[in-house]
C-alpha cells in the first residue's frame, strides 16, 4: 500500500511538473528622463530570490517569485529613479491546480514558475539638482548646505515586508536604514540615514525619488531632520 502511495506521489508530481512555468523570466529595461531616453543608467533589481544587474537598455534574465520585484537605478549620484513590478499569477498557476491539486499549486507557489512580472519596464529618473521644492522638515532646523551633514529621513508603510523592501532599496544608494514598528502601532516606519551636502534643491530632489518610492509599496514619505548623533 505504501508503494502504491509513493508511486501515485511521484505521478502527481511529475504531472505537476509538466504543466508548470518557466521558473525564470527575461525582464527588458530602459531608462527615462522628461520623456527622453537614457542610456548607461546602472539598474538592480530585487526580490525575495536573488538580485540582478544590468545597464539601461538593456534585458536581464531574473528568478520568478511571488514576491515583488523592485528596481533602482542611479548614474553619476545625480540621476536616480525607483520602480516596483507587482508579481501576478499566470495560467500555469491554474494549471497546476487542475492537474496537481493543492500540491501543484504548491510546486508553482514555492518555485515562482506559476507567477510573471510585466516583460518591460521604463523607470522614470529624477535629477536630484534640478528637482523644485523643498520638502519639510520634522522640526525647524538651521542647515549649513556648505558642507556634509547627517540627514535622518522617515517613512511609513502599511506592513513590515513593505518597510524592508524600501529599506533595503535605500541601502542600494549608500542610507543606513532600520525597520521598527511606528509609535501609533498600526504600521511600520523606515528610519534611513546619509551624509550629504543638505542643499535645497538635493533635498527636493529626494523628496520626489522618496514620494515615488513610498508609493509603489503603498507608504508614505513623511519628513526629514538632522539625525541625532549631529
Amino acid at each position: 500500500m505504501k508503494s502504491m502511495l509513493a508511486i501515485l506521489t511521484m505521478l502527481t508530481v511529475a504531472g505537476c511538473a509538466t504543466v508548470s512555468g518557466e521558473k525564470v523570466q527575461p525582464i527588458s529595461l530602459q531608462t527615462i528622463q522628461d520623456n527622453i531616453e537614457i542610456s548607461g543608467v546602472g539598474c538592480t533589481l530585487m526580490n525575495d530570490s536573488g538580485k540582478w544587474f544590468v545597464t539601461s537598455p538593456g534585458s536581464v534574465t531574473v528568478h520568478k517569485s511571488t514576491g515583488n520585484l523592485a528596481i533602482d537605478c542611479s548614474k553619476d549620484g545625480n540621476l536616480v529613479g525607483h520602480e516596483t513590478l507587482v508579481s501576478k499569477s499566470n495560467g500555469a498557476v491554474w494549471g497546476n491546480i487542475i492537474a496537481g491539486g493543492g500540491i501543484g499549486y504548491i510546486v508553482d507557489r514555492n518555485t515562482g514558475a506559476g507567477f510573471n512580472y510585466p516583460n518591460n519596464i521604463a523607470v522614470v529618473l529624477h535629477k536630484i539638482e534640478n528637482a523644485v521644492g523643498l520638502t519639510t522638515p520634522t522640526k525647524r532646523v538651521k542647515l549649513d548646505n556648505t558642507k556634509s551633514q547627517n540627514i535622518e529621513f522617515l517613512f511609513y508603510f502599511p506592513t513590515k515586508e513593505a518597510a524592508t523592501r524600501i529599506a533595503t532599496s535605500l541601502n542600494l544608494h549608500g542610507f543606513v536604514t532600520k525597520v521598527q514598528p511606528a509609535e501609533n502601532g498600526n504600521n511600520f516606519s523606515v528610519v534611513a540615514q546619509k551624509i550629504i551636502i543638505p542643499t535645497e534643491s538635493t533635498l527636493a530632489g529626494l523628496r520626489l525619488l522618496f514620494n515615488d518610492m513610498a508609493i509603489t509599496e503603498h507608504g508614505e514619505f513623511d519628513s526629514w531632520q538632522l539625525a541625532a548623533t549631529q
